[in-house]
């Protein structure tokens, strides 16, 4: 079974990722763990969406190394990107982003701060 044709990127992702940005920073200052481990990519990754997504001050920690994610996260990552069909970083990064927020007890949305 093929996964479906991919949907074209909504014009707002950029001020989606902001906001998902923006609210694992807050959940930083709060003392809830370093940037890479609260969106589950490491630093270079994290360097890349900011440049393409982020106007604010630079991020912190992307010099720290990621921690393994659960087997669990890794699997919804994946189920992510191959029920995306989309092969692009951003796709990958928001898989990853999704997987790792999913991890959290709360609504999903609200974990990524939407």
């Amino acid at each position: 079974m093929n996964p479906p044709p991919p949907d074209p990127a909504p014009p707002d992702l950029a001020a989606d990722m902001a906001a998902i940005l923006a609210h694992a920073l807050a959940d930083r200052a709060a003392g809830q763990g370093a940037l890479p481990d609260l969106l589950g990519l490491e630093g270079a990754d994290l360097a890349r969406l900011a440049a393409r997504f982020w106007r604010g001050p630079p991020l912190p920690d992307l010099d720290r190394p990621l921690a393994p994610p659960p087997p669990d996260q890794a699997a919804i990552a994946l189920m992510i990107q191959w029920r995306g069909g989309s092969v692009s970083a951003e796709s990958g990064w928001l898989a990853q982003i999704l997987a790792r927020r999913a991890m959290e007890g709360g609504h999903l949305w609200e974990d990524l701060g939407l």
